[in-house]
């Protein structure tokens, strides 16, 4: 059997003698499809991990050649591994065969034996999986584009790794034997809080408080020189709980701390009323940020742009852009004004300008995004991702044990759900960890009852709630102090939420209708029908969004949006958008709403006054690229 090895520098072993590639480029496009073990990968996507933005002419055939070379080399050892599909290529690789596959199966059981409460047999299994890394993955090998993004984010996972090792053997007491290797951890990613955690509180259980405070200084120091930003709320509760010499950080309570749990009981952060995606839009025109009018929450994301996800959501977020997915294309970025946005990658759309402005890779593509607590949070198959929307890098990320379908930020925690387990699973944002878990029915999914316009937004934050459309199942809200839940049922299912404005907003696609709830009584205390034209078929709400003076919905069938007023509870505007594709993204912000035409690749703008609508192309080459859907 041949092995392949990219944790650390590239190898292919047979009979545990390696196999000579002596061709760079070789290697590169091995690596590649390794990256993407059993998956189909563009010959697109090769060029551009070869030769970045300036292949040469000679780029197709070239790869064509690698690819002969590889295969020679890897037959030696049996039957031909790639197999070639429509304009690109596939390795087939035994799980067994590929290190980083082996490393997520330790991975996976290390977390499941520690989800249980057996540090011991998880910091066991965490060892195996760190002892398969041999260096950098893939180190030495010069990639381009996409794929040194995803090389980023395997060493990522490697420190994830590390560190949850280290919450174990701090679990198991063992304290000091993990002082000497998080003083080098510190040193090396400084701006680290979930290892500085671990080091204070390593420290303290050593009888070193007075270290275990001066690290803490020294952390803040660090944070303010070179962020400007203070330590965050969970390191400043470590802190005082250290001063005043909690008993609990002598328990796995205190082990938990370092997760961003607090060290003592207490209650769970506060949801906020409004939505925090929304907050970030409502910038008075024409005032400072330093005007003292301007409310602090508003001067703090005075610096804003546009987010939008194509798969699923717009969301806006402080100090940021635009954002839109597409799927594996071959579209290659420029530097600042990308023109289109790559495979598999989170985008920036200015809006005053209408230019793509940067763009971060997520490996194997970004499913939904919110925004939240200084980050953008994308799901990915079953990772949570934390981007740092100023750098548009990949700061975090979260492996939450679910099958997340949907993400959604309020108060200090992030939300995501996995709707084909009913689960619900709050993260801390600083430590990117999970701390509790909730579950609800999901009635009607053996029905195979689903909105006929794909997966809509089916979670939401508001006030001392957390709401989710269970479509069939009704509109489910969850109360997050005890996991307990309530369901508002209805005949036709809910297809989306949306939380704000002091109310909880409901779309039913198959009865054609908005519902408003009041989140104290759980009670829908309106129902407003969305009529149609004699002769033309009925809307089908699916998506919706509050803004400041408007709930704005999409409609199915009719390609056309719903403006709401919210006192008046009735319909107040009906805006045709032309044909739409595949319409899967709403927000309101920034004096408009915001629709994605996913399968056109282009971002609509709805002006909040006059109700103009306008189209910001994306760049997208219909024949070989589209939204990731």
């Amino acid at each position: 059997m041949v092995e392949f090895r990219i944790l650390g520098p590239l190898e292919v072993l047979e009979e545990g003698e390696q196999l000579p590639l002596p061709r760079l480029k070789e290697r590169v496009v091995l690596a590649v499809l390794l990256l993407h073990a059993n998956e189909f990968v563009s010959r697109e996507r090769l060029i551009d991990d070869l030769w970045g933005e300036a292949p040469p002419p000679t780029a197709r055939q070239a790869v064509n050649v690698y690819l002969s070379q590889l295969r020679k080399a890897l037959s030696r050892a049996g039957e031909d591994p790639i197999t070639t599909a429509s304009g690109g290529y596939r390795l087939r690789v035994e799980s067994d065969a590929l290190d980083a596959s082996r490393m997520q199966v330790l991975v996976a059981s290390a977390r499941e034996h520690a989800s249980k409460g057996e540090p011991a047999p998880a910091a066991e299994r965490f060892r195996e999986a760190l002892s398969l890394w041999r260096g950098p993955a893939l180190a030495g090998l010069p990639l381009e584009s996409l794929g040194r993004d995803e090389v980023a984010q395997l060493d990522e996972l490697r420190l994830a790794v590390l560190m949850d090792r280290i919450d174990c053997d701090l679990e198991l007491g063992r304290h000091e034997h993990v002082l000497g290797e998080l003083s080098l951890l510190v040193r090396e990613y400084p701006l680290r809080e979930r290892l500085r955690a671990q080091q204070m509180l390593a420290l303290y259980r050593a009888d070193r408080q007075a270290d275990a405070l001066d690290a803490y200084a020294k952390a803040r120091q660090t944070l303010v020189d070179d962020l400007g930003i203070e330590p965050s709320e969970a390191l400043q509760r470590l802190q005082q709980a250290i001063l005043r010499h909690d008993p609990s950080l002598e328990t796995a309570a205190g082990t938990a701390a370092v997760n961003g749990v607090p060290p003592s009981a207490a209650a769970p952060p506060p949801i906020l009323d409004h939505d925090p995606t929304l907050l970030a839009v409502e910038e008075p025109a024409g005032r400072s940020p330093s005007d003292p009018s301007v409310p602090p929450e508003e001067r703090r994301l005075s610096r804003r742009r546009l987010f939008a996800l194509g798969a699923a959501l717009v969301v806006l977020a402080g100090a940021a852009a635009g954002v839109v997915e597409l799927s594996s294309g071959s579209s290659r970025p420029a530097k600042h004004d990308l023109g289109a946005i790559p495979g598999n990658s989170v985008g920036a759309v200015d809006p005053s300008t209408s230019r793509i402005t940067s763009a971060v890779s997520v490996a194997g593509g970004p499913d939904r995004l919110a925004s939240g607590s200084g980050k953008l949070w994308a799901t990915t198959g079953g990772l949570l991702v934390g981007i740092n929307p100023r750098t548009a890098k990949i700061v975090q990320i979260v492996e939450p044990d679910i099958h997340p379908t949907d993400v959604a930020a309020g108060g200090d925690a992030i939300w995501v759900f996995d709707d084909s387990s009913g689960t619900v699973a709050q993260v801390d944002p600083d430590y990117g960890s999970v701390t509790r878990r909730f579950g609800i029915p999901r009635r009607g999914a053996d029905r195979g009852e689903d909105s006929a316009y794909g997966e809509p937004t089916s979670i939401s934050v508001g006030r001392n709630a957390v709401w989710i459309a269970n479509g069939p199942g009704g509109l489910v809200r969850i109360d997050p102090r005890d996991g307990s839940y309530s369901t508002i049922s209805t005949d036709a299912g809910i297809d989306g939420v949306a939380a704000g404005g002091g109310a909880v907003w409901a779309v039913s696609g198959p009865a054609a209708e908005v519902l408003r709830l009041d989140p104290r009584t759980n009670r829908v205390t309106d129902v407003i029908p969305l009529a149609s034209r004699p002769g033309a078929l009925s809307p089908y709400p699916y998506m919706v969004a509050v803004g400041k003076s408007s709930v704005w919905v999409v409609n199915g069938n009719t390609d056309a949006v719903t403006k709401i007023d919210p006192t008046q509870r009735g319909v107040i505007a009906t805006i045709p958008l032309g044909h739409i594709a595949n319409s899967l993204g709403l927000t309101v912000g920034a004096g408009a709403a915001w629709v994605v035409d996913a399968a056109d690749g282009k971002l609509i703008r709805i002006d909040a006054s006059t109700n103009g609508v306008t189209s910001i192309p994306l760049g997208v080459n219909q024949a070989r690229d589209v939204v990731f859907v």
